[in-house]
């Protein structure tokens, strides 16, 4: 349901930035250009091992090599991950698909827009999971913004001090 909504959220930001465009007036976008945006831009469902090769690539400008069979598999699990995401938003009405065959468009719909709420969020998570799940959940998002805003001075004068 997390990365249900980070993809909401990014398909959100990612039709924000093309601003202008004449898709943006008709609220569409292409969706394999909103795919290469996940992948490519975001990353999005990469795990910590392809995260820390980027990362070395970034700060060393050596490329750490992946070339066995384990790198591919991931690099398909994850495609399968947003692929099997993008059909979950479409399932649950929050993407609505159309174009032709060889345009496809995605476009949000006001259910999706609603569920990247956080409230929204919070009441979509307590029915799609049991009680007692709904019920923890409520519990760390109160007790942690609660702590957050309670010792907020004090986060911001220890990262001052180790920053």
């Amino acid at each position: 349901m997390l990365r249900l909504f980070f993809l909401c959220r990014y398909f959100n930001k990612f039709h924000g930035l093309r601003g202008g465009t004449l898709q943006y007036y008709q609220d569409t976008v292409d969706k394999h250009e909103f795919l290469n945006y996940l992948f490519n831009v975001k990353h999005f469902g990469e795990n910590y091992r392809e995260t820390l090769k980027r990362w070395i690539y970034y700060l060393t400008s050596t490329w750490v090599l992946q070339g066995n069979s384990k790198a591919n598999y991931r690099l398909q699990k994850v495609r399968r991950m947003v692929y099997d995401l993008v059909e979950d938003a479409k399932r649950r009405n929050y993407l609505i698909e159309g174009g032709t065959n060889h345009n496809i468009t995605l476009q949000m719909d006001d259910r999706g827009r609603a569920f990247i709420k956080p409230f929204k969020f919070i009441q979509m998570c307590a029915k799609e999971y049991d009680y007692l799940a709904s019920i923890v959940a409520s519990f760390i998002f109160g007790a942690g913004g609660a702590l957050l805003i309670v010792f907020w001075k004090k986060i911001i004068d220890f990262m001052a001090q180790h920053l």
